[in-house]
């Protein structure tokens, strides 16, 4: 799976709240400031803040200014940035799994999804 495809499956996912009790923190996030992440982390990562397979503590607050500060419109708080790379780590680990690991199943890079030998499914 290529890099090309996280960015994409990031670009198209959608978030649409949690199961927390405190709705302060709940935060849809638009296309524009996925992006806006994806663009920001590994310049963050180039910049040292990167060590041993995890961000440095303190990571959060950097992409944190760094998004308020490409994205104007929008508020970012750390919490809001640690739990969307959950979950977009979650998505892109299952669907890698599935493409990478699963025998007859692809990505459309085209069409942003994942596809499939129906031979597959008639075994």
């Amino acid at each position: 799976m290529s890099g090309e495809m996280a960015v994409i499956l990031m670009s198209n996912s959608k978030q649409v709240g949690g199961k927390a009790k405190n709705n302060a923190h709940r935060r849809i996030w638009t296309k524009e400031e996925d992006m806006c992440m994806t663009q920001i982390l590994p310049t963050v990562h180039h910049e040292g803040k990167y060590k041993e397979g995890d961000f440095k503590p303190g990571y959060l607050l950097e992409l944190e200014n760094r998004m308020t500060q490409k994205v104007l419109e929008s508020s970012f708080e750390a919490i809001h940035i640690d739990s969307r790379l959950s979950y977009l780590k979650r998505q892109f680990y299952a669907l890698h799994e599935i493409t990478e690991k699963c025998n007859g199943f692809g990505w459309d890079n085209e069409q942003t999804m994942i596809t499939d030998d129906r031979t597959v499914f008639n075994e």
